[in-house]
């Protein structure tokens, strides 16, 4: 089903970004 592939496209950039906000928390800290 392209349906579940799209809707896996969609949900990855989200945890890239929140992946790359933890990153950058842990080097503030």
């Amino acid at each position: 089903d392209w349906q579940i592939e799209y809707e896996e496209l969609k949900e990855e950039p989200v945890i890239i970004s929140s992946f790359d906000q933890i990153q950058i928390l842990t080097k503030v800290i």
